[in-house]
């Protein structure tokens, strides 16, 4: 990984970010059981905002910083997203994109608190803040492939209160699993096309080669249920 800054800023506000987000992408590396190609990291106050770009050959990410007092923890929050999406994508398939901007959002709120004793104090409470700008939907609806959210998701998959309030959903399991949910959704984008989401679920249980690490009389089966049950149980 490295860190590029476009001439618009100031090297001296980012001298401590380098370290810190090489120690995020070696965190998240080690979750996800996998390591991320090799990236640059753009930063610029020119882009429209945080995106990841994957080639044969390199990958890079970019991120937009906003209010100064907010540039690391903000830059934090964008970059573990994107190095999700290099762990776990690109998903090719629109049906599925949904959920891996749901797993990247629980990234983005999850990894960084782990930095948050190298960071200033802004960290948690402005993590807190982005984890709360969500819109609520039944998202048991999106078990049905057929539903019109699940059709709505197809071609708006970057609905971000709506992604957001699927990736609270899940922050429990990334609670009681650790990083056996990261290592559960790793293969995300190998699931076939014309999958509904248990179906997809099932995909990921049978093709990890590992056993879980976090309890040593669970399985992915349980995993699965847990997924499962976050999805059937809220109610709107």
């Amino acid at each position: 990984m490295k860190l590029e800054l476009l001439p618009d800023l100031q090297l001296g506000t980012w001298s401590c970010f380098d370290p810190i987000a090489k120690t995020l992408n070696n965190d998240m590396e080690r979750a996800f059981g996998k390591t991320s190609p090799d990236f640059v990291v753009y930063v610029s106050q020119c882009f429209s905002g945080p995106i990841s770009i994957h080639k044969p050959t390199s990958s890079g990410i970019y991120l937009r910083p906003g209010n100064p007092a907010y540039y690391s923890p903000q830059m934090l929050f964008q970059l573990s997203h994107e190095i999700c999406h290099l762990l776990v994508g690109p998903v090719f398939f629109a049906e599925y994109k949904w959920l891996e901007e749901s797993v990247c959002a629980l990234a983005s709120i999850t990894f960084p608190i782990a930095l948050s004793s190298g960071v200033d104090g802004h960290l948690k409470s402005y993590i807190l803040q982005e984890s709360l700008q969500i819109e609520p939907f039944p998202v048991s609806e999106l078990l049905n492939p057929f539903s019109p959210l699940a059709d709505y998701f197809r071609t708006n998959p970057y609905d971000r209160p709506k992604i957001m309030y699927v990736a609270n959903q899940l922050t429990p399991i990334a609670s009681k699993w650790g990083y056996d949910v990261w290592r559960f959704f790793s293969n995300l984008s190998s699931v076939p096309a014309g999958y509904s989401l248990s179906e997809v679920l099932d995909f990921l249980c049978h093709h990890i080669s590992i056993s879980p690490s976090t309890h040593n009389t669970a399985s992915w089966e349980e995993l699965k249920s847990d997924i499962l049950f976050a999805f059937s149980s809220v109610m709107f």
